[in-house]
Order: C-alpha cells, then structure tokens, then sequence
C-alpha cells in the first residue's frame, strides 16, 4: 500500500494541483501536483489549513500564500 493511499483524496479544480488529502489524526496532508505529478506530504497541518484549501476559489493561490514553505514538507519517492 503507497503512503497515498492513506489520504481519501478530493479532486481539486485547479491547473497546477490534482488532488489533496489529510490524515486528522496525525495532522498530515497530502497534495499532488498535475504538472510534475508529484506528491508531497506537508506535516503539522491544522484541519482549517486543510478546510481552506478545499473551500478556495483558487486552490493553487491559497496553497502559495497559506501553506507553501510553511510546513515541513516531504516528497513521496518515484518508483
């Protein structure tokens, strides 16, 4: 079983993020990214961080101003 499939994932509308989950329980939250088709784990994450993210008109916008560079953040490995 991936680390990814961990997270129930929700498809977000936006051109540069595909989908983002989170872990209540350890306040973890997985987003993978459309272009690169990476996926980073962002750690420490409040539920209203996570609740945000999904409620933006622009999903991409809020994750530069609300949780890039904000969190510990690790990158799944590529198999």
């Amino acid at each position: 079983m991936s680390a990814e499939t961990e997270f129930d994932m929700v498809t977000l509308e936006s051109s540069n993020l595909e989908a983002a989950g989170y872990d209540r329980e350890r306040k973890r939250m997985c987003i993978r990214f459309k272009r690169s088709g990476a996926t980073y784990f962002y750690d420490r994450v409040p539920s209203e961080v996570y609740a945000g993210l999904l409620l933006a008109d622009s999903p991409g916008r809020y994750f530069a101003a609300t949780i890039r560079d904000r969190f510990t953040t690790s990158r799944k490995p590529e198999r």
